[in-house]
């Protein structure tokens, strides 16, 4: 990825009297793949780029962003992000102070085995629509499955003013299956490895692989099936065990959110409802 136009913006934003400035540049890979039924249902490839300028002009922040990365819009958002700035400084309370940090110059990539956008696309295909298929011919209550593949890529420059510029490149993919049952009126639904499409880790195709999503076709088709005759959960206040993925999921909901600053500042509700904590 190109430094030219953070440079550009970086000087841009300090000739326009910016005591402070940074500009990160963004470009995202995504790849999403289902199967149903033992056929293709989706396949998309998208490419996204964006950058986004950050200032202190007169105490105060400003921000601007775009997806046309040009020299002649690097320009706009600087003089945007400027004008932000010192349109925020009028109603300051008390100017902006960043502590003091070493300018890092560094460079980071995930490390992996088999590079998920390496891999042929009709190798991918072809797991899917086989796991769905025999995931779908397990059982004639099994009304509906599924098989997912998602490769992620995103490579981000940050630069600043101060000096700072960091290279970074995060890849993750992964997978998983499920199937929908259908017994009279009752419906039942199963996964493998966890819901929410499967399971995704900070690898390469390798871990997609790992997963060995046709050795757990059976297990899923059995436990699928099996759920129409299962005792329901007791109720009443009880010990749980949970395991990795649903106690990450847990902190999520519980620690994560409650402690977002707009969540916590009463700026934000939506179904996830308010937060607990307050600012003090």
């Amino acid at each position: 990825m190109s430094v030219d136009f953070g440079k550009l913006a970086l000087e841009e934003a300090v000739k326009k009297g910016a005591s402070y400035a940074d500009v990160r540049i963004s470009e995202i890979l995504n790849e999403n793949l289902t199967a149903k039924n033992g056929e293709p249902e989706t396949i998309s490839f998208s490419q996204l780029k964006g950058f986004g300028v950050r200032v202190i002009v007169d105490g105060a922040w400003g921000f601007a962003g775009s997806v046309d990365i040009t020299k002649e819009e690097v320009k706009r958002c600087v003089n945007l992000a400027v004008k932000i700035a010192k349109a925020s400084a009028m109603l300051k309370k008390r100017s902006v102070v960043l502590v003091e940090e070493k300018a890092y110059r560094e460079k980071y990539a995930t490390s992996f085995q088999k590079d998920p956008f390496g891999v042929p696309l009709e190798e991918k295909l072809k797991v899917l629509v086989e796991v769905s298929r025999f995931l779908k011919e397990f059982s004639p209550l099994v009304h509906v499955s599924y098989a997912h593949y998602r490769g992620y890529r995103e490579n981000k420059l940050f630069m600043s003013s101060e000096g700072a510029e960091i290279h970074q490149q995060i890849t993750w993919c992964g997978g998983g299956i499920s199937a929908i049952a259908v017994k009279g009126s009752e419906v039942q639904v199963r996964s493998y490895p966890s819901a929410f499409r499967g399971d995704f880790a900070t690898c390469g195709y390798e871990f997609f692989e790992s997963l060995a999503l046709m050795d757990h076709v059976k297990n899923v088709g059995e436990e699928l099936v099996k759920l129409f005759d299962a005792e329901k959960c007791p109720s009443g206040e009880m010990d749980l065990i949970l395991r990795g993925d649903q106690l990450a999921l847990q902190i999520h909901e519980s620690c994560g959110h409650p402690t977002e600053l707009d969540r916590v500042l009463g700026t934000e509700a939506d179904y996830a409802g308010t937060s607990f904590l307050t600012p003090e």
